[in-house]
C-alpha cells in the first residue's frame, strides 16, 4: 500500500490485498461473535441440565426420605399390634370366660406406600442404575409388606369371627341359666299347693327354695361365668344326682346346667385356640419386620442423604 500527498491531503490508496485482510477480519470477528455466543448457549444449556439433574436428584432423595418414614411406621406400627395381641393374651389368660378384645392399630402407613410404588422404584433406580441387585431387594420388600397388610386384615376377620361365636354362646348360656330358677319357682308353686304349709318339712322343696334363693344372691352379687359354674351350676348338678336324680322334673333343671356348661367349654376352648392362633401371627410377623428391617438396610446403604 502507497501513500500520497496532494494539496495538503491524505487518503490510503486501497489495494486487492487490503480488501482480502479486511474480508477476513470481518469474517473472523463474525465467526468469533457467532463462536463466543454457541459457546454461552452451550455453557447455559449444561447449567440448565445439571440443575435440572440436580433437582430430579434431590426429588428423588426426598420420595426414598418419605419411602423410609413408612417403612419406619410401618415396623412400629406392626411391633405395637404385637404388643397388643401379647398384652390380649396376657389379659384373656386370667379368665377365659371374661371376653376381651385385642387393639386394633392403624395401619394406614401401607396404603401410603402403595401409592408411591412406582415413584419409589424409579427413585432408587435413579441412584442405582449401574447395579440391579436393588430390585430383588425392593421385591422382597414388597412381599414382607404384603403379608403383614394381609395378616392385620386377617387379625381383624379373626376377632370378629370370634366375639360373634363367642356371643352367641354367651347368650345361649345366659338363657339357660335364667330358665332354671323360672322352672324351679313353678315346681316349687306346685309343690306349694301339694303340700300347704308342711311344704317345710319336705327335703324337695327346701332345697328348691334354697337354689332359687342363692341364685338371686349370685345376680345380686353381679357374679361372672366362672362363679355361676363353680358355685352354682355344678353344686346344683351334684344335688340332684345324689338326692333327687330320680325326680322327673329335675331332670330339665340337670339339662339346662349340663348345656350351659358345655357352652362355658366351648368357650374357653374358643378363646384357648385363638390365643395360640395369636402367638403364632406374632412369630410371623416378628420375622417379617425383621426381614424388612435387614432390605431396608441394604436399599438405603447406598444412599447419600447428606446430598445437596
Amino acid at each position: 500500500m502507497s501513500i500520497v500527498f496532494k494539496l495538503g491531503e491524505h487518503y490510503y490508496e486501497a489495494n486487492e490485498g487490503s480488501i482480502l485482510i479486511q474480508f477476513i477480519l470481518t469474517t473472523f470477528g463474525a465467526f468469533l461473535g457467532f463462536g463466543f455466543a454457541l459457546l454461552l448457549y452451550y455453557i447455559n444449556n449444561r447449567l440448565d441440565k445439571k440443575k435440572q439433574n440436580n433437582k430430579q436428584t434431590v426429588d428423588n432423595l426426598n420420595k426414598i426420605k418419605y419411602y423410609k418414614l413408612l417403612i419406619e411406621n410401618i415396623i412400629d406400627d406392626t411391633k405395637r399390634q404385637m404388643s397388643s395381641l401379647d398384652k390380649f393374651n396376657k389379659e384373656q389368660a386370667k379368665d377365659l370366660l371374661d371376653i376381651k378384645i385385642p387393639m386394633k392399630v392403624p395401619t394406614n402407613d401401607i396404603k401410603r406406600l402403595i401409592t408411591i410404588n412406582k415413584d419409589i422404584f424409579e427413585a432408587f433406580n435413579d441412584f442405582n442404575h449401574q447395579d440391579d441387585k436393588w430390585i430383588e431387594n425392593l421385591r422382597k420388600m414388597h412381599t414382607n409388606i404384603d403379608f403383614i397388610e394381609a395378616t392385620l386384615s386377617e387379625i381383624s376377620i379373626i376377632t370378629s369371627r370370634h366375639l360373634e361365636s363367642c356371643m352367641r354362646n354367651i347368650i345361649d348360656i345366659k338363657q339357660k341359666i335364667e330358665l332354671i330358677p323360672d322352672r324351679l319357682s313353678s315346681f316349687a308353686f306346685f309343690l306349694q299347693k301339694e303340700l300347704g304349709e308342711t311344704r317345710w318339712q319336705n327335703d324337695l322343696y327346701t332345697f328348691i327354695d334354697t337354689e332359687i334363693k342363692n341364685y338371686g344372691e349370685l345376680i345380686n352379687q353381679k357374679a361372672d361365668f366362672n362363679t355361676f359354674e363353680n358355685e352354682y351350676l355344678k353344686p346344683l348338678i351334684e344335688k340332684i344326682m345324689d338326692n333327687f336324680k330320680e325326680e322327673p322334673f329335675l331332670e330339665e333343671i340337670i339339662f339346662l346346667s349340663k348345656n350351659s356348661r358345655v357352652k362355658m367349654t366351648d368357650i374357653k376352648t374358643e378363646v384357648t385356640d385363638l390365643m395360640e392362633t395369636f402367638e403364632g401371627i406374632q412369630s410371623s410377623l416378628d420375622r417379617s419386620i425383621t426381614k424388612i428391617g435387614k432390605l431396608n438396610n441394604n436399599l438405603l446403604s447406598s444412599i447419600n442423604f447428606d446430598y445437596r
